[in-house]
């Protein structure tokens, strides 16, 4: 290693024979140069340092330009947002030790870049990098002693404003789709969503923002103009993401024509009465001094009547009860552990008249009920995704303790995944999108929302399906928060099936223990068959140990559902849906991915798995040792468990969650 910074390998005679400064990353040290042919490729993010969206090249015919690589996708254009058109007559980027970095032209000039400001190397390090945002900088850090405080600052940047820089016809702009881009103090860029979006990845600030509510939709009228509000943004423009536009209308009629529209997401208005329609998604966001036009982002009501709800913490019982004809069976679409889900109609003003919900009613006198109801009340407000079931309000009066929900048309996914009529109509791209939804669900549970939080009790009855069969997930009332550092849980609930058995038995917590879960459902959805066939366990041959017996024998076709096979349904596909949920329920919980990876193996066909190693078994009554928790039918329960369970109910697999309350210590 050099004193440059350049490591160097050498022969028996000292020649070099490889040098590091001949292969550049994302940094150019004083001394290093840029031949034709060479490159800067910035990291992926702040943290990740893998290959990124950004690039500084000088080509083989001389020409040096910043410009988007593969980005936002790996088939995008590359665009050139700083060209020094220098084709022709570049020879070779050259960062002196004074700190001066230019371009050496072929007759032997120099073409300034920037940094030409002369530094003194004695008293400063340097280096010059092509940063995550696409930003060029170069770095001075004054050297020790005196001065041993001393910390890395920006001596020069370009581009001046990356936010306007990248203006691609093809691509996102630099911060992704459905965010606008601002300079922050320190001109570094600062990636924004608008009101009530949720950035795509929040590790990732250039992944865009994507809608956390059911966006407007030109099928059938659910969703009617009237079910929307617009909210403002001053000086934001997404200037290349318009259809229609308008000329000398006032901003009243802009607005109305955008709620009118069902395609309309976002209108732009100008002082001279300009109206620009826009949908998602949205490119090259902006916002600064000079954009002088407003936005105005469509956005769902019920989100801020959510709020309201909330915040009043009431809505009336008598209102409630009126609008489901007094708990009429005839309103009645279910039927769980600790309450009855009605459908009600709204019509008291606080959502859009005739606005369908569900309206749960908590059992009476039920312990397990009101922590339920406590907790759903608590954690379900802070949340919101387009794949979680959203809580609307709820109602507190005597006795009577009501969750009111949006409301789900098309049932849970049980309801419709195994049942054989009904299951025909679940096409493999219904399916995938049912897949893609949780997955996307459980990330932002995991990683996304305000708090870290496990959902601990995911099954095929507890996610619902919207009018578009999107995915919602639901029941809270088991979802806890919990601290980086948490490893156990004090109290073990779930449903058999589901449940990772390392938190089953020893009350293991980790988001592994979800991921679990979605790999049971995951291969619940794609075979069409449940977890558990037979109402005793010794007998029974879970779906796991089929699964792996088919997978390991090469005979992996036969656990598709059949009902897929008599279609034109991508089998390869498939087939990488099983191997996703192989790795979710393996046996060390250490080896199952994380969602985020998961949803990158999804989306991501160039992924490459890794073989999966034998799944986890809940209840193995071969060699094992049998739990400590009385199994009834094909559930665990605790005493506590079975009284919040109605006496006359029927039991059946995989619907109804355990609770136990003493995890056997290890």
């Amino acid at each position: 290693m050099l004193d440059t910074g350049n490591f160097v390998l050498v022969n028996q005679t000292s020649a070099i024979i490889w040098q590091s400064f001949d292969e550049p990353t994302d940094t150019l040290l004083p001394t290093q140069v840029l031949n034709p042919g060479g490159q800067l490729i910035a990291r992926f993010t702040e943290k990740n340092y893998s290959g990124g969206r950004f690039a500084l090249s000088l080509t083989n015919i001389g020409n040096l330009a910043l410009y988007t690589t593969n980005f936002p996708l790996y088939n995008s254009l590359n665009y050139n947002y700083l060209d020094y058109k220098t084709e022709g007559f570049g020879l070779q980027v050259v960062f002196n030790q004074s700190g001066f970095l230019y371009l050496k032209a072929r007759n032997g000039s120099i073409l300034g870049l920037f940094s030409n400001e002369v530094s003194v190397e004695q008293e400063f390090y340097q280096r010059v990098i092509l940063e995550y945002n696409g930003v060029l900088r170069h770095y001075v850090y004054r050297k020790p002693p005196p001065h041993s405080d001393s910390s890395w600052s920006i001596k020069s940047f370009t581009p001046g404003d990356i936010c306007t820089a990248v203006t691609q016809q093809t691509g996102s702009g630099v911060c992704g789709y459905n965010s606008y881009c601002r300079l922050g103090d320190d001109n570094q860029p600062l990636c924004i969503c608008p009101p009530d979006y949720t950035p795509s990845n929040p590790i990732d600030e250039l992944s865009g923002c994507f809608p956390n509510f059911s966006r407007q939709t030109c099928e059938g009228t659910t969703h009617d103009e009237n079910s929307y509000v617009m909210k403002v943004l001053r000086a934001v423009d997404w200037p290349l993401s318009d259809y229609e536009h308008y000329q000398n209308v006032s901003i009243d009629w802009c607005k109305k024509h955008c709620l009118m529209d069902c395609s309309c997401d976002v209108e732009i208005f100008g002082r001279d009465g300009d109206c620009w329609k826009k949908k998602l998604p949205l490119t090259n966001g902006k916002n600064n001094s000079s954009v002088d036009r407003t936005a105005f982002i469509k956005v769902d009501l019920m989100i801020l009547s959510a709020k309201v709800f909330i915040l009043s913490n009431r809505t009336g019982f008598s209102t409630i009860r009126a609008s489901t004809n007094n708990f009429s069976s005839s309103n009645k679409l279910g039927q769980g552990g600790f309450g009855i889900v009605y459908k009600q109609t709204y019509i008291q003003g606080r959502l859009p008249n005739g606005r369908l919900i569900a309206a749960k009613r908590l059992m009476r006198h039920s312990a397990h009920g009101e922590v339920e109801f406590k907790n759903e009340v608590k954690l379900v407000a802070r949340l919101h995704h387009n794949n979680l079931l959203r809580l609307i309000g709820f109602c507190v009066q005597g006795n009577e303790r009501i969750l009111i929900y949006e409301f789900a048309p098309n049932g849970s996914l049980d309801f419709v995944l195994f049942d054989a009529m009904r299951r025909e109509h679940l096409t493999w791209e219904i399916r995938y999108k049912i897949i893609q939804g949780i997955a996307r669900g459980l990330l932002y549970l995991h990683e996304e929302s305000q708090e870290r939080i496990f959902h601990r009790d995911l099954k095929a009855s507890n996610v619902l399906l919207d009018e578009n069969m999107n995915p919602k997930i639901s029941d809270f009332g088991t979802a806890r928060l919990f601290l980086e550092d948490q490893t156990s849980a004090s109290r073990i609930v779930g449903t058999y099936g589901y449940m990772a058995p390392e938190y089953a038995k020893y009350g293991k917590i980790s988001v592994k223990v979800d991921v679990f879960s979605f790999g049971v459902l995951l291969l619940e959805i794609v075979s069409g068959r449940k977890n558990s066939t037979s109402h005793s366990p010794k007998q029974m041959e879970h779906l796991l140990s089929k699964s792996w017996k088919l997978w390991t024998s090469g005979k992996v076709l036969e656990l598709i559902d059949p009902i897929l096979l008599k279609t034109d349904s991508p089998v390869e596909e498939i087939t990488r849906c099983i191997h996703i949920g192989l790795l979710c329920v393996q046996k060390n919980a250490a080896c199952r991915p994380t969602m985020n990876l998961v949803i990158l193996m999804l989306e991501c066909c160039s992924q490459c798995l890794l073989p999966p190693s034998e799944p986890a078994y809940l209840i193995d009554f071969g060699d094992e040792e049998e739990p400590n928790v009385p199994v009834i039918g094909d559930h665990l329960y605790s005493p506590t468990a079975l009284l919040s369970t109605s006496s006359n109910s029927t039991l059946s697999i995989n619907q109804v969650s355990i609770t136990d309350p003493y995890p056997e210590p290890r």
